[in-house]
């Protein structure tokens, strides 16, 4: 086995912090290499990162924050796959990993006009975040067990109250229902020909 004997590998960027993430890395593997103890390596920031962070236009469609993610996180391949639970515990760590384990905030109080500054602890901020339990299903009274993938759950079911979960579920008494477009699959020509074929011109 030969050894490295690269004179900059001293200069490569090195993961700062290791993090786990509250889906426990469930990615296939051309969005994330696994790593076999489960935690995800976080190198800091370059200046080019932090260029794309001032970027306005690839803020707001998404590109800058994947790019930052894909190159401070190497083992993530598609970060436009990542689950939003798991986005906030990699742009924390990735904060960390560049700037340090505080980040100070300066805001002014209302009604006082007084400018006050707080320092938050992220590594504290991590470990609220280790501490969520991702469910993507609910349990009636009676036992009925509904299940539902991650993303609605998080967005349209987690937050029912009782009353609602029943409504829901009476709603899925007679199936659940699918809505897929009319010709799914069949192209516009091909629907011509089989009208012609019908006889209808």
């Amino acid at each position: 086995m030969t050894e490295n004997s690269n004179p900059l590998n001293k200069y490569f960027r090195q993961p700062n912090i290791y993090v786990t993430l509250p889906s426990g890395a469930s990615y296939p593997p051309h969005v994330l290499t696994p790593a076999q103890s489960g935690e995800i390596g976080i190198q800091p920031m370059t200046a080019k990162d932090e260029i794309r962070f001032k970027t306005p236009d690839a803020l707001m469609n998404g590109e800058g924050v994947v790019e930052v993610i894909q190159s401070c996180v190497p083992q993530i391949k598609d970060a436009w796959q990542v689950k939003s639970y798991d986005l906030d515990t990699l742009l924390i760590a990735i904060r960390i990993a560049t700037y340090g384990e505080t980040m100070d905030f300066t805001f002014t109080v209302p009604g006082a006009n007084e400018k006050v500054t707080h320092s938050q602890n992220l590594p504290a901020v991590l470990d609220q975040i280790k501490g969520t339990t991702i469910e993507s299903e609910i349990t009636l009274d009676d036992g009925l067990k509904i299940v539902y993938g991650e993303k609605q759950f998080s967005e349209d079911i987690s937050s029912l109250n009782k009353s609602e979960k029943i409504e829901l579920a009476g709603n899925l008494t007679s199936g659940v229902p699918i809505k897929t477009p009319v010709f799914d699959g069949a192209s516009e020509s091909e629907i011509s020909a089989m009208l012609k074929q019908a006889g209808f011109n």
